[in-house]
């Protein structure tokens, strides 16, 4: 009996096809549906990314189309794991289909969701069977009032931008931390024009899933414990040493929340836009200056999962471009103040648009994984 996977079935799979010296036994086809047009094609291990020449978009807001069939050779049967105790250790609530739209979500920073198995290959069949399981509807792209919370150019999106996964030899926690934060990335997408105070939860929570195994990775438990709660450990360390690795157990899991957020995001902080708006319009990219958005930015995630506050209405609205000489968006809301939805915001306390955030969330985590991937390939050599 073939063993239970220890890492996502992307990875699984793809290492067991390097390390296979037959042809995969079993494979499948699925859509990927987007909204925008692609271009290229792509083939990463057992992965053919296929460009349908269809046309996201069209004429109206929610309109999607399988723009990429995913065309995956099996390597690895998907077997039930031992069932005699709970293991969450792989779990992210999607498919090996899943954990490919949402990296090519996160590798192409567009919507992207698989669709259902449409057709199925076994013993060496090169044409296939359809196959209907799920039947063969198109997802549901939510739209908004305001006009799109994250705009895109017109122009095409190239596959190429795939081959930025790699990580092939990464420890199996840094690609679990890797495909949670991109399932979130990807769902932020997916929801931002309906409901871009959640896309901002989904957006934070991403980059928290990969800080907190970035922080993890740079030391123990009761190091980080120290680094985040000096006067805590010096207390522990007088009263009761030896519960100190205890007890930073315990925190191990919430140790400097907001601490470990902003520094993820400084250290891997991708360079500002291209295109931005006047000097007026746009946010600050000096570190210094971040650090007290990120940390408000953080405060706002905060108050949305305990208090039911969600983030401030400002930074939910579309940007504008206010005159038409501009070449990009407002990155921050304009004005000294705003009122409106029973809420009054200062512009202090609005430090920047969605666009913006997501626009870091995506360079911040490529930039994570990259380093990841390349320690992890100069370890294996």
């Amino acid at each position: 009996m073939p063993a239970a996977p220890k890492r996502p079935m992307f990875f699984e799979n793809w290492l067991a096809s390097v390390q296979d010296k037959n042809e995969a036994f079993a494979g499948y086809e699925c859509p990927l549906y987007s909204d925008v047009w692609i271009t290229g094609e792509e083939k990463i291990g057992p992965y053919h990314f296929i460009n349908t020449s269809a046309h996201g978009g069209g004429h109206r807001e929610d309109a999607v189309a399988p723009v990429i069939v995913l065309r995956v050779s099996a390597h690895v049967e998907d077997e039930l794991p031992p069932m005699d105790k709970t293991d969450i250790s792989l779990y992210h609530g999607g498919t090996l289909s899943d954990e490919a739209a949402a990296l090519a979500a996160l590798s192409l920073g567009i919507r992207v969701t698989a669709g259902p198995t449409t057709r199925e290959f076994f013993g060496g069949d090169s044409l296939g069977r359809p196959v209907a399981h799920f039947g063969y509807a198109p997802p549901v792209l939510p739209v908004g009032d305001g006009g799109p919370r994250l705009p895109r150019g017109a122009h095409g999106h190239n596959l190429e931008g795939l081959r930025w996964i790699g990580g092939l030899d990464a420890s199996a926690k840094d690609q679990v931390a890797l495909i949670r934060a991109a399932r979130l990335y990807q769902q932020a997408l997916w929801v931002a024009d309906a409901e871009p105070a959640l896309a901002w939860l989904l957006f934070v929570s991403a980059v928290e899933t990969a800080a907190d195994r970035w922080d993890q990775s740079r030391g123990s438990n009761a190091e980080r414990l120290r680094d985040s709660k000096p006067a805590l450990v010096e207390l522990i360390e007088a009263k009761c040493p030896a519960i100190l690795q205890d007890v930073a157990d315990a925190l191990g899991d919430s140790i400097g929340a907001t601490r470990k957020f902003v520094a993820f995001v400084l250290n891997f902080l991708p360079q500002p836009p291209e295109v931005r708006p006047p000097s007026g319009f746009r946010i600050s990219w000096d570190a210094e200056q971040l650090r007290p958005m990120l940390r408000t930015i953080y405060g706002y995630r905060s108050k949305a999962l305990h208090t039911g506050v969600p983030f401030p209405a400002p930074m939910c609205e579309a940007p504008r471009r206010l005159s038409s000489a501009w070449p990009g968006v407002n990155e921050k809301p304009p004005g000294l103040a705003t009122g409106t939805l029973g809420g009054v915001w200062l512009q202090q306390d609005t430090p920047m648009m969605l666009h913006v955030f997501e626009y870091i969330v995506r360079g911040v985590l490529q930039a994570w994984w990259s380093s990841v991937a390349s320690a992890a390939s100069c370890a294996s050599t």
